[in-house]
């Protein structure tokens, strides 16, 4: 059974229901980070099975040179989408800087603007 922070068991179906609830608070800055963490973990698989195919496999045929084809296109349309990726997430942060220097105050804190 899963445990929440303060240690109190929960059923499975209410850490489901949880987790949900926290996947849909996710800001776009949380999403895109773990897209680019996702991104790298399957670019290393890309690598690692291109490595293997090279060096592990005796026989050379033509469905291993097919797997690496596949492999290095998929390894480079993974790199694109890293690009793109990063690109986001400094597109991001830079509007999350941009909000924070623009804060107007009466939305923020409980003052009252032109007497109202």
């Amino acid at each position: 059974m899963p445990k929440t922070k303060s240690g109190e068991l929960i059923s499975w179906k209410e850490y489901g229901r949880r987790w949900k609830v926290g996947m849909q608070n996710l800001t776009p800055i949380q999403r895109v980070s773990n897209d680019i963490g996702s991104s790298w973990v399957i670019l290393i698989g890309f690598i690692a099975s291109i490595i293997a195919l090279l060096f592990f496999n005796k026989t050379f045929g033509v469905i291993t040179w097919g797997l690496i084809l596949i492999f290095l296109g998929n390894a480079y349309s993974n790199i694109v989408k890293l690009f793109s990726l990063y690109g986001q997430k400094n597109l991001y942060q830079d509007l999350e800087g941009q909000m924070e220097e623009i804060k107007i105050p009466y939305l923020f804190e409980d003052k009252e603007v032109n007497g109202r």
